[in-house]
């Protein structure tokens, strides 16, 4: 949810991830979910700066592995700064530049650390929005309105000829 106007912008996406068994060692990880959230401030000058973190679960446990190790759920927290450019040369194909870093705790096993991502985004393809169309207006072009239909379906200026409209144009 962005509002441009004032520069702020609250996003988040939450995500499942179904692992598959490895064929090799006959281990499966087990299902995992993912919870991402970013609160931005954009300003004037195409920079943003703000917040981002994320929240690691996993849901199943592994199978097939040592019992030493129980039911190995993974799990991390983790929050940072995120800095952000978007190159305007061409605004019809905005790209932005993004660097995040995220500082992990709260982690159990799992590898815990520092990550840094620099991303760079641009759009596959942009299309133009469709215009509504005016009130009273038809979409079918220059054609002709409909004719009125009587209820026995002829038109009702045919006066009785007996045949039926087949097609409307």
């Amino acid at each position: 949810m962005a509002n441009f106007k004032g520069g702020r912008e609250l996003s988040s996406v939450l995500g499942f991830t179904f692992n598959g068994n490895n064929e090799d060692t006959g281990y499966n990880t087990g299902t995992e979910m993912h919870l991402e959230v970013a609160g931005k401030q954009h300003l004037p000058n195409h920079w943003s700066f703000g917040v981002v973190g994320y929240w690691y679960e996993q849901l199943t446990a592994d199978s097939n592995n040592p019992e030493i190790l129980g039911d190995f759920k993974g799990r991390a927290i983790a929050l940072g700064p995120e800095l952000s450019y978007q190159f305007t040369r061409n605004p019809k194909r905005p790209v932005t530049l993004d660097l995040r870093w995220y500082h992990e705790f709260d982690v159990k096993n799992r590898l815990e650390g520092d990550s840094v991502f620099l991303t760079i985004s641009l759009p596959l393809s942009i299309t133009k929005r469709r215009r509504a169309g005016r009130i009273g207006h038809s979409r079918r072009g220059n054609r002709p309105p409909r004719r009125d239909l009587s209820m026995d379906g002829r038109h009702s200026s045919d006066d009785n000829r007996g045949y039926f409209m087949k097609t409307r144009h």
